[in-house]
């Protein structure tokens, strides 16, 4: 059996009793393209690609950065990139109440590039997760990353190597790790070139696909 994370091959042996030699994991894997880097400007833009649906947690971004809004750049965005999967109106209502409505762009395309080149920090707070293919993309395009301590995330994101992992549902957390990475460009930077290196050696796409190759 094949799986792309550890959890998943932990989910199989714990709840299917299936034996561990008979799981393998082949990690997902992303193309690279090395023209990408860091953005040292003076904008401030997040980014988290996760569709609209209830276990993403957008609502726990929004309620960090209402948290520190004032201590941000005047000119801070966030995109949030992904379908809606029911809770947008919520999330525009919340966004509302926060006063920070106009700083969200809300984006269903699936053609990143063009947004993530032009991002300073990506963000992924679910509560729970598979294998998070938005992690790779970050990296990808250089970005520090924050992610919640959930699922595969810890297999990608290193702590305080190539990003910082936070425990999930924890506005105050997330507002900090914020705030330390716009204020720390240096280890912002070190964080977005670990993160490339850590895709370029473990996740890169031709790798995934040789791997594949031999086992069939």
């Amino acid at each position: 059996i094949l799986v792309n994370s550890e959890v998943i091959k932990k989910q199989l042996i714990n709840q299917e009793n299936v034996s561990q030699n008979k799981i393998k994991i082949i990690y997902n894997g992303i193309e690279i393209k090395n023209n990408k880097k860091f953005k040292n400007n003076n904008n401030f833009n997040i980014v988290i690609t996760a569709n609209l649906i209830l276990y993403k947690n957008h609502h726990i971004l929004f309620n960090s950065l209402n948290l520190i809004k004032k201590k941000l750049p005047k000119n801070w965005k966030l995109y949030c990139i992904g379908r809606d999967d029911g809770v947008k109106k919520n999330l525009i209502k919340l966004s509302k109440k926060l006063k920070i409505f106009d700083k969200i762009i809300w984006i269903e395309t699936l053609k990143l590039e063009k947004i993530l080149s032009n991002c300073n920090l990506g963000i992924l707070c679910s509560k729970e997760e598979g294998f998070p293919n938005a992690i790779l993309e970050y990296f990808k395009f250089k970005l520090p990353v924050i992610a919640t301590d959930v699922g595969g995330c810890k297999e990608i994101v290193k702590n305080k190597k190539n990003g910082i992992l936070i425990s999930k549902n924890n506005t105050l957390e997330l507002s900090k790790a914020i705030l330390y990475l716009y204020k720390n460009k240096n280890v912002a930077k070190k964080f977005s070139s670990e993160g490339f290196k850590t895709i370029k050696n473990e996740f890169k796409l031709k790798r995934t696909i040789d791997v594949h190759e031999k086992e069939h």
